[in-house]
């Protein structure tokens, strides 16, 4: 994998919570502040963690210091140098590359309202 001077997207790390604001709770995302990231389309594959069954066809590179895990959502803000708005849930647990530069997570595509 490419150290982070190949990373020329641009993401931000969410984490989940619930708020409760009247009487029925929902969920809420926080992102972090945009960081760089590189998005790679990979060949479709099924992951499974415990009873869940996933097929991913992402994989969404971070830098080193980045705070991701198997329950993040990341959203992509700028993808081959133009502005997107696209939301990817991480599937299974991060892991790094093999010069432990960076962190890699594989990813899903889901749609936000």
């Amino acid at each position: 994998m490419a150290p982070r001077k190949h990373m020329r997207d641009a993401c931000q790390v969410g984490a989940f919570d619930v708020v409760t604001t009247g009487p029925e709770p929902t969920e809420a995302w926080t992102y972090a502040t945009e960081t760089r990231c590189r998005f790679e389309r990979v060949a479709t594959r099924e992951t499974i963690e415990g009873d869940k069954h996933s097929l991913t066809g992402v994989q969404i590179v971070l830098p080193i210091g980045q705070t991701v895990t198997g329950s993040s959502r990341i959203k992509l803000t700028k993808r081959n140098g133009g502005a997107v708005t696209e939301y990817y849930d991480v599937v299974g647990d991060p892991h790094y590359t093999n010069d432990n530069r960076s962190i890699v997570c594989d990813c899903k595509s889901v749609e936000v309202a």
